[in-house]
């Protein structure tokens, strides 16, 4: 009996914390919920499958100087951080087809930017701009979701979906 109580108490223990608040998780709102990500980044494969990815309405490139972005934060399916950052995220409230471009801006100055999307994508400590492609947006409201294919300087290209919650 005395060898039987401590395997007793450490499974109930380790039950009990498996069995989590149901409350505290987000439901997907649709099938379609998160970040999907495919293609070649930097010369290697790139996948991400995120039901519940961060996202950030503000600036979260600093280094690139103070300035407004939309980005989703997640990771790959093999454990890198992977940042998608839409440099003049204004734009997306058109809803639509827009195009993507490279016009060598920096920062605030992206902002400026009316006729395209500034797209950058970052894996790890390696960050490209996207040098074409496109983002078909169907919303965006308390929601941003979309498509979009991109197409990288060094000929990388990537594409996916999103349909994401915006941070009030």
């Amino acid at each position: 009996m005395c060898r039987i109580l401590p395997a007793v108490l450490a499974a109930a223990i380790l039950l009990a914390g498996c069995g989590g608040d149901a409350g505290s998780q987000r439901a997907p709102v649709s099938a379609a919920d998160g970040l999907r990500v495919s293609g070649t980044f930097a010369g290697s494969r790139l996948n991400v499958d995120d039901g519940e990815p961060e996202v950030v309405l503000g600036d979260c490139d600093p280094a690139d100087g103070p300035d407004g972005d939309f980005c989703i934060v997640s990771r790959s399916i093999g454990g890198s951080s992977v940042t998608l950052v839409v440099e003049n995220p204004q734009l997306l409230a058109a809803r639509g087809e827009i195009g993507v471009r490279n016009p060598g801006c920096q920062g605030f100055a992206c902002e400026a930017v009316d006729d395209f999307l500034v797209v950058d994508l970052r894996v790890d400590a390696t960050s490209l701009r996207a040098s074409s492609g496109i983002f078909d947006i169907r919303r965006a409201d308390t929601r941003y979701a979309g498509t979009f294919r991109v197409r990288f300087p060094d000929g990388g290209s990537l594409s996916g979906e999103f349909d994401v919650a915006i941070p009030a």
